[in-house]
């Protein structure tokens, strides 16, 4: 499933506050949602999550981004690095904590690997079937 429209503040929270912003130029004919998983497609450009094709996982998007009638590079979406972020999950449970995480697209969480996409980040707090915080800070998310 991808979303439909931003997230609302509820859900972009984060802890501690740390991490950093980087803009990114966004793929062609792309709409990207506030609160969206986003990666670097293999031409460099960022767009939602997907499965399909090799991509490198970059973050959340923090604002929502309508490119849906630009080209390659029109605008810029700013992107979450590098913090311990806020992720809506129903299926959490307890002994998903230290674990890694995928997404399967700009809003599905997954403990599954996934050959297409590196990791978003280590499960550091969890809320049982509510959602978990991730930690981004993690090496190695790029697929090769």
């Amino acid at each position: 499933m991808a979303l439909a429209a931003s997230l609302g503040n509820e859900k972009m929270k984060e802890l501690g506050g740390k991490g950093y912003l980087v803009n990114a130029p966004v793929a062609a004919a792309t709409t990207i949602y506030k609160g969206a998983r986003v990666c670097a497609n293999s031409s460099g450009y960022v767009e939602p999550v997907t499965v399909t094709g090799a991509v490198n996982y970059l973050g959340r998007a923090q604002e929502a981004v309508d490119n849906s009638a630009g080209l390659d590079g029109a605008l810029n979406v700013s992107i979450l690095r590098g913090a311990v972020t806020y992720v809506p999950w129903t299926s959490a449970a307890l002994t998903d904590l230290g674990k890694l995480l995928w997404f399967t697209a700009d809003d599905t969480p997954t403990l599954t690997p996934n050959a297409n996409i590196g990791a978003a980040g280590t499960v550091v707090k969890v809320e049982v079937g509510v959602g978990v915080y991730i930690d981004e800070n993690i090496n190695a998310r790029q697929v090769t």
